[in-house]
C-alpha cells in the first residue's frame, strides 16, 4: 500500500481501503488509511477480532461513507 500511495502521490489520510480480507486488506490501517471491512464473503484466516474495524455489509458501508462527507 505504501508503494501505491507513493506512485499516486497521496497521503494515507486521503485514502480509504475497503476490503473483505482481514489479513490482507486491514493492514492498510497501519499506514494511517481509513479502513472498512466488508463482512459479506469475509476472509479471516487467523480468526481475528473484527470489532476493532468499521465493518458490515454494503448498507453499512454506505452509511460509513456518508459519515465521511
Amino acid at each position: 500500500y505504501r508503494e501505491i500511495l507513493e506512485k499516486l502521490n497521496l497521503q494515507p489520510e486521503e485514502c480509504l481501503m475497503v476490503g473483505n480480507d482481514v489479513g490482507e486488506d486491514m493492514v492498510a490501517e497501519t499506514l494511517g488509511m481509513k479502513v472498512f471491512l466488508l463482512t459479506d464473503c469475509l476472509i479471516n484466516k487467523q480468526n481475528e477480532d473484527i470489532s476493532k474495524y468499521p465493518h458490515g455489509g454494503f448498507d453499512e458501508l454506505k452509511v460509513f461513507l456518508d459519515g465521511l462527507k
